[in-house]
């Protein structure tokens, strides 16, 4: 037997409100504390007050969201000549 979508998404939220109240994590499932820093060290790491703030948005910690958050990776430059040589 399948969940519905319904269903689903009641048990995700039930989720997300727990780990919330338990001050976990929702990416990496680890307690979160706070410790400043210049960055991120850890999962469950938060080391700025912007990153307190967004762990009350995301339920992220700060060290999972600069993760998800990171640019993608670019392919090595190539040079194509100056712009004189098209």
């Amino acid at each position: 037997m399948s969940m519905s979508d319904w269903e689903f998404e009641q048990l995700e939220r039930a989720y997300e409100r727990r780990a919330s109240a338990e001050g976990l994590c929702l990416k990496c499932g680890v307690p979160v504390y706070f410790q400043g820093w210049t960055h991120g060290v850890a999962e469950g790491h938060i080391y700025s007050d912007a990153g307190l703030a967004e762990f009350k948005i995301s339920g992220f910690c700060e060290y999972c969201f600069d993760l998800v958050t990171l640019p993608p990776e670019e392919d090595e430059y190539v040079d194509h000549g100056g712009w004189e040589d098209h």
